[in-house]
């Protein structure tokens, strides 16, 4: 099963992937908002999913068709949202370790990425403005589905939920500065992951999946899990030793060679470059480089519209024109008078908050000239209301 999270019509979902197409389970339970939350109801809410999942299949359509949206049409977001625990593995595989000019290690070497650094598998990644040895590292991320304790190599992978992509873009100048590699891996945005979470029956043996890296078209890393060192039952054994694991927890198990770093010489990312890291049986993230200043500048100006948007009124436009004027024409299902400064009219249209001011319009209020009709008498009525565009 392919779980994502994404968002469609303005708001965030959990959906099952299926070809093309997603399909929301939040459609019927709004609570649902991130593939964590289904995680930590147990393998009962997982079990239902698969039921879903195997009746659209097999034609039977347990939801109702308005809750599916084509998948290039959606923004797919991280899968687990806050995850407690982002714990990355470092020099995993023995021929990144030679890259890096370090000894093998004898146990497994980690450090921590914190939420701020997950995005999309399609959204930009920001290069700070002091960063100026940016890389990448494509890596198999496992997902914790049970919450456990000293759990033993043959019982780990029954914690397992599923599997992602995961990119640890690192910044090397920040990473070798101390001895704590987390000063270079956790910028905002540092690490995109999905674009699905892929359950763990459905990829079968997760120690022979081939990973590849491109930069700009170019084959950068080329590898295959079973090369990690340490295989992910000693890891999951190893680090439920050292702390609780609980349902939504990443860990991303390292990455082979061909790093920018260990290129002769170093290829470090640009603005510009486009970075796609794939891992056979899950998928591809695709990411653009882009300066730090300038998309942060895009989602103040995204979150202002945000605020500005409201909730647009089923309508029909009337194809009448005069001038440069257009007609839009709503419903009205109640409308009062406002007495005061500010005189007029409120009313409460199809899809509009109750008994919005008519000035209040979805499009900015100062480009209408407002025109109400309403029923007989001045109280409530239904009736219609036309707004004269300007």
């Amino acid at each position: 099963m392919r779980l994502a999270r994404y968002r469609w019509q303005g708001r965030e979902q959990v959906g099952i992937v299926i070809g093309d197409w997603v399909y929301s389970l939040s459609a019927c339970d709004p609570e649902l908002r991130d593939v964590g939350d289904l995680l930590e109801r147990g393998w009962e809410a997982l079990s239902e999913a698969r039921h879903v999942e195997a009746a659209i299949r097999a034609g039977v359509r347990p939801l109702s068709e308005d809750v599916a949206a084509p998948l290039e049409q959606v923004q797919l977001l991280p899968p687990i949202r806050r995850p407690e625990k982002i714990i990355c593995l470092g020099l995993n595989y023995r021929d990144h370790a030679r890259e890096a000019g370090m000894p093998i290690p004898s146990e497994p070497i980690f450090f921590a990425k914190y939420a701020n650094a997950l995005s999309g598998p399609r959204d930009p990644i920001p290069r700070p403005r002091a960063v100026t040895q940016l890389d990448y590292e494509v890596e198999l991320a496992v997902v914790i589905g049970r919450e456990g304790k000293y759990i033993s190599e043959a019982e780990a992978m029954a914690y397992v939920a599923g599997y992602m992509v995961l990119n640890d873009v690192s910044a090397r100048d920040f990473q070798f500065r101390t001895g704590q590699w987390t000063h270079g891996k956790t910028f905002d945005g540092f690490a995109p992951c999905g674009p699905v979470l892929v359950t763990a029956d459905e990829i079968g043996d997760p120690h022979a999946l081939r990973l590849r890296l491109w930069v700009n078209g170019e084959l950068r890393q080329d590898s295959h899990t079973g090369e990690m060192i340490f295989s992910i039952p000693q890891l999951v054994h190893y680090f439920s030793q050292l702390f609780t694991l609980r349902p939504g927890d990443i860990i991303s198990t390292g990455t082979p060679p061909g790093v920018g770093m260990g290129r002769r010489p170093p290829a470090y990312l640009k603005e510009g470059d486009e970075v796609v890291a794939w891992i056979e049986g899950i998928g591809e993230l695709r990411n653009r480089i882009v300066r730090e200043q300038a998309l942060r500048g895009h989602r103040r100006r995204r979150a202002a519209g945000a605020l500005r948007r409201r909730p647009r009124p089923s309508a029909r436009r009337n194809p009448e024109r005069e001038g440069s004027a257009r007609f839009l024409t709503l419903e009205v299902l109640e409308a009062r008078r406002r007495s005061g400064p500010r005189a007029g009219y409120s009313a409460r249209c199809d899809s509009v908050s109750p008994l919005c001011p008519l000035f209040a319009t979805p499009d900015d209020p100062k480009s209408w000239r407002i025109t109400l009709v309403v029923g007989p008498g001045e109280g409530a009525g239904r009736g219609r209301c036309s707004l004269l565009g300007r």
